[in-house]
């Protein structure tokens, strides 16, 4: 854009959300509070707001667990998939990933069709 003066223009914009957008000189002259009221007032709704975002930050962080978790499983179903297809093949015991036989065990509820086993070559 081009000024009259010649000169860039600087705005700056400053907004304010929760406790901080609210007017307590106006919860003060409608609820007649005394100045310390008014402090015990603004620390309640602090303190509140607060709770509401650890609550929120706790579901994210839940939330987000749960779609690792999920991943997670996926990469080792992949993993043991990839093994258990590769069966004929030896696998050297240094490759890491017959430490996953233990984990495709049922009990961790992967409830898939196949399984992890160690390659029934005697070269390992």
């Amino acid at each position: 854009m081009h000024y009259p003066d010649g000169q860039p223009k600087r705005i700056s914009i400053e907004y304010k959300v929760g406790v901080d957008a609210r007017d307590y000189s106006e919860v003060a002259k409608k609820e007649h509070l005394k100045p310390l009221e008014l402090e015990l007032r603004k620390l309640e709704d602090k303190a509140e707001e607060i709770h509401r975002e650890m609550s929120y930050q706790r579901a994210r962080e839940e939330k987000m667990r749960d779609t690792n978790g999920m991943y997670a499983f996926q990469i080792l179903d992949h993993r043991c998939l990839i093994l258990s297809i590769s069966q004929r093949a030896p696998i050297p015991a240094s490759c890491g990933l017959l430490c996953c036989q233990s984990l495709c065990s049922p009990h961790l509820g992967l409830g898939r069709s196949f399984t992890c086993a160690p390659s029934s070559s005697s070269d390992s």
